[in-house]
């Protein structure tokens, strides 16, 4: 090997990509990026509560230029949000969480040296590896949980991503709302210390709600003889009354739980509040509190599905996918 390709060799770096598809053979990605399957061996302690780390793969992305760390960023929160499926009720059909997304905020070191990697032949990367030029997205399951499956180009898809933050006012909302729902989805594995429950309930809510248009307004003003107000406008119904109506009305304790949240830093350990009601006596408050808890979580994951098909459509719609 001629010494300027040994030394190309020792300088390339690539980015490590946790997930459970990996291209084919190697994948331009474009504008000079490739992303390919490799065979990584995981520190224990990332995966190690995740019930799914027998089926986590591996890729790597070619470092590129100077703007990579940002376009890796990106690429994470992309991949984890095309490639996760729905849940439907209590029945799990997918990852809790992303295994992307976990990694990427796990590891002590997520680029490294090419020659260090184990790069998988081209077609020779196992059953989970598929063609990236028809990326297979779930959007739903119908009542046989059969999956609802579209395909699109992946470069394509992921460069729309990318230019959403730097596109108009609507798109960059939508580049946001992706990145919170991401967030929201992983907050409990990625937050070891603070793992409020209700916090991914009250993003949630807060996505959900910047899908809304606000209430429409009262064509009628008022002067209020308490306080002394004047030409005082308001809407023909709340906010929450708009929300629960658009949404339904058995997320009401959710809105309450997100009020407490974010205006009176309320705070709900899943397992402390288990262990609490375990060791209470009267059997009837036993009964409450855990019902209590089951709608809490399950209506959780209803917020987190609904807010995921909304704007995963959305996207979609941009990218024109494939079928």
């Amino acid at each position: 090997m001629a010494k300027e390709q040994l030394d190309t060799l020792l300088t390339k770096r690539s980015y490590i990509i946790a997930t459970t598809k990996v291209p084919k053979e190697t994948y331009e990605l474009g504008s000079g990026y490739t992303l390919r399957a490799i065979r990584y061996r995981f520190p224990g302690e990332i995966f190690n509560e995740s019930l799914f780390k027998s089926n986590i793969l591996s890729m790597a992305l070619s470092e590129g230029h100077n703007e990579s760390w940002d376009l890796y960023n990106d690429l994470v929160v992309f991949h984890s949000f095309i490639s996760s499926e729905p849940r439907l009720g209590n029945t799990m059909i997918s990852y809790p969480e992303s295994p992307t997304y976990i990694f990427a905020e796990r590891a002590s070191q997520v680029l490294v040296n090419d020659s260090t990697l184990d790069f998988l032949p081209d077609n020779d990367s196992g059953n989970s590896a598929i063609d990236f030029e028809r990326y297979p997205v779930v959007i739903g399951m119908n009542a046989e949980l059969q999956p609802h499956t579209v395909y699109v180009n992946y470069a394509n898809a992921f460069w729309t991503f990318n230019r959403l933050k730097a596109d108009s006012k609507k798109n960059k909302k939508l580049y946001g709302q992706i990145q919170l729902w991401e967030f929201a989805r992983n907050f409990a594995s990625i937050h070891r210390i603070y793992t409020n429950e209700y916090m991914p309930t009250s993003f949630n809510i807060a996505i959900l709600d910047s899908l809304l248009r606000w209430p429409k307004k009262c064509k009628q003003v008022y002067d209020c003889p308490k306080c002394g107000g004047e030409g005082l406008k308001h809407y023909v119904e709340s906010w929450s009354v708009h929300f629960l109506n658009h949404y339904g009305k058995q997320f009401h304790k959710h809105l309450n739980d997100r009020s407490k949240t974010f205006h009176h830093a309320a705070y709900l350990d899943f397992f402390e509040e288990w262990d609490r009601i375990g060791a209470l006596v009267d059997l009837d408050q036993v009964k409450k509190d855990f019902d209590r808890l089951e709608q809490l979580m399950f209506g959780a994951e209803d917020l987190e599905q609904m807010a995921r098909v909304r704007l995963l459509t959305t996207f979609l719609r941009m990218c024109q996918p494939n079928d």
